[in-house]
């Protein structure tokens, strides 16, 4: 298992550093209706000094996040010496390189557990979908939905996502499909 130190207070590049990543001009990809839903906290984006230090944690964590095995994390705060090794998930550590990522860039991050439940409208956006779409996709039982008296239906995210991954799945297949059609014959395409 990858064993990485991390001490706590360690010095940061100037402000002024060439290390220090622009804010992003981005979205950070999830729909503005979403964000009240997704979090509970106060939207604020990162400080530069907090950019800065998820920029050099993430270059220090990216070589681990595919190799899918745990990371063993020792936190050196110089309050206690010899504390104890943090293992880190396989799972897990590709997720937080990738919120490291965010912040590098100037980012707020949102993390939500998959058993969240959005409106129709919600997993819309999310989707990209128009609502009335989604409407009669959950009407056929395409996706499952819920509904509670009188409050409006309810999608658990991660039927949401696990729709939007096989319908790329899918779209891949059709374009695979396509692409080997169009090499059989002969059609000038070389994938």
């Amino acid at each position: 298992m990858p064993f990485l130190n991390a001490q706590a207070g360690h010095a940061m590049p100037a402000e002024d550093s060439a290390t220090t990543p622009a804010p992003a001009a981005e979205s950070s990809g999830v729909a503005p209706s979403l964000l009240p839903y997704l979090s509970q906290h106060d939207q604020t984006l990162p400080s530069r000094q907090e950019s800065a230090t998820a920029y050099e944690a993430e270059l220090a964590l990216a070589g681990y996040a595919g190799r899918n095995t745990p990371l063993c994390l020792c936190i050196l705060d110089g309050e206690e010496a010899g504390a104890p090794a943090v293992e880190i998930p396989a799972r897990a550590v590709g997720h937080l390189v990738e919120i490291l990522k965010a912040i590098a860039e100037g980012q707020d991050v949102v993390v939500t557990p998959v058993e969240a439940a959005l409106t129709l409208a919600q997993a819309a956006d999310f989707l990209d979908v128009p609502r009335p779409f989604l409407a009669k996709l959950v009407a056929k039982g395409g996706i499952p939905c819920r509904q509670e008296s009188q409050q409006p239906r309810r999608i658990a995210l991660k039927d949401v996502v696990a729709y939007r991954k096989d319908l790329r799945q899918k779209r891949e297949a059709v374009l695979d499909q396509l692409v080997a059609e169009a090499q059989e014959h002969d059609m000038g395409y070389r994938g």
